[in-house]
């Protein structure tokens, strides 16, 4: 994720060598000449909490549909583990070498063990950037299962000469835009699929296992403003600011990204217009899957370990008094998403986008983030993920048999480094206060930085007001 200054925030390739079988399968089609909602009745179920009606799949993202299959896989080998790390942002070099260290296949690791990585999205813009993060990902798991993220959305980085640490050069013939974001997304999973890495569901059952499969569901989803339902920070100082230097002008994604046929960029580059479009048309890429009898009768008795870019619910990220950026809190969360959340009830959701390792179980869902961040983050919040590398969520071995001879645990790990980071334990032991007015001390800190800003705006205002009494003649 991106934020102008970065420190805003607080924060496949199928290995066939023991897989027996292989399946394609795609699903519904869900399409619609255009795209139209009803804004009126989904803004009254937002405020009401009722159900959205998620429409089909607009015509703009109908060959981004077709690039997202349902995968099965069958493999011999007697253990299956998933992995999942958010967030590698490899347009640093730094995070490239991160990767390649990190992200390989252990050598004790037992060859009788099928893996797969979960990656929920924010890879890198730079498509090179992307290529070379899914092949090094594609060779050392088993299978790679991904979603996109807000920066791989950003027109900026097509393909184009040159490598991923030395990317062609822009000139004024060769400034390497996508012409919208449609396209660059296109491009991106384009680039997954040739390097073999499964941007559709993926179920992964073993030949030598009684039980029931795993399942790997990708969630898209974009944000909008209105799934921020908790107050707007007071602070006279934080209202200079924004005032002085609003979030807005400094939110990447309202400069980098353009959906055109879509929704108006008036309407997405906002944090006080609610539109709906975008967080809509990214949720339809979902329910061919989930509005599929079919299919979700074929994973009724999996684990099935969902994951999105964004976050479904508005507790994952912590209260706007921690937040170095309150508004953040407007550009992070999807109510669709959240409501195809509840539908799936899988035994694990994880997100990234916020930078901030998480781990709390809300009405029976658990939810995870586990991010590797921008390098300046790597001894701050996220150093635990730098420290330790992907988080294993799922083992088949932990499936252990119950009187009936069924599967009695899900195969998620309890004791994850997950819970012992800095928000998992204070969320743990405390309860959410949206109404707590004071800024944490860090955020008073931050602010300070602006003063000269603030300032600056009120010599503005001051000379522009003595012009309209005294106005030059």
């Amino acid at each position: 994720m991106r934020i102008g200054v970065h420190s805003f925030i607080v924060l496949l390739f199928l290995v066939t060598v023991g897989v027996q079988g292989f399946r394609t399968v795609r699903l519904g089609s869900g399409s619609m000449t255009s795209f139209s909602i009803n804004e009126q009745a989904q803004a009254q179920a937002q405020a009401t909490g009722e159900s959205f009606s998620i429409p089909g799949i607009p015509a703009p993202f109908q060959s981004i549909s077709e690039e997202i299959v349902f995968k099965h896989v069958t493999t011999d080998k007697a253990r299956v583990e998933a992995y999942c790390l958010s967030d590698l942002h490899a347009d640093s070099i730094r995070n490239q070498e991160w990767v390649r260290d990190h992200c390989v296949r252990p050598g004790w690791k037992d060859d009788d063990v099928y893996t797969v990585m979960i990656v929920p999205g924010d890879i890198g813009t730079e498509i090179e950037s992307l290529g070379m993060v899914f092949s090094v990902l594609a060779a050392n798991y088993d299978a790679v299962v991904y979603c996109v993220g807000n920066h791989e959305c950003w027109r900026r980085g097509t393909k184009a000469g040159g490598k991923a640490t030395e990317p062609e050069k822009r000139t004024a013939t060769t400034n390497r835009m996508a012409r919208n974001s449609v396209d660059k997304v296109l491009e991106v999973l384009q680039c997954a699929r040739d390097k073999g890495v499964h941007v559709g569901p993926l179920r992964v059952t073993q030949s030598r296992s009684a039980y029931k499969g795993l399942t790997v569901m990708p969630l898209q989803s974009w944000y909008h403003c209105g799934w921020d339902k908790e107050p707007d920070m007071t602070d006279p100082f934080l209202l200079a600011v924004e005032d002085a230097v609003p979030f807005s002008r400094k939110w990447g994604d309202f400069v980098s990204c353009l959906w055109t046929d879509l929704v108006e960029h008036r309407e997405f580059a906002s944090t006080s217009t609610d539109s709906l479009k975008l967080p809509l048309a990214f949720a339809s890429l979902n329910t061919p899957f989930l509005g599929d009898a079919a299919f979700m009768e074929t994973i009724a008795d999996d684990t099935v370990l969902s994951f999105s870019h964004f976050l479904p619910r508005q507790e994952l990220c912590p209260e706007k008094r921690f937040l170095l950026e309150p508004n953040l809190a407007k550009v992070i969360g999807s109510d669709p998403l959240e409501q195809q959340v509840r539908e799936l009830k899988p035994h694990l959701h994880m997100f990234g986008h916020t930078h901030i390792p998480i781990d709390l179980t809300l009405d029976g869902v658990r939810y995870l983030q586990w991010p590797l961040g921008y390098q300046r983050e790597s001894d701050k919040q996220c150093g635990p993920v730098f420290a330790g590398g992907p988080l294993r969520v799922y083992d088949s071995d932990l499936r252990v048999d119950s009187e009936g001879g069924l599967p009695a645990e899900s195969g998620v790990p309890t004791g994850m480094e997950s819970e012992t980071v800095t928000w998992t334990k204070y969320y743990r032991e405390n309860a959410r206060d949206p109404t707590n007015m004071t800024l944490a001390p860090w955020v008073q800190k931050r602010l300070q930085s602006y003063e000269g800003f603030v300032n600056s705006k009120k010599k503005d205002v001051a000379a522009k007001n003595k012009l309209s009494v005294d106005p030059l003649t």
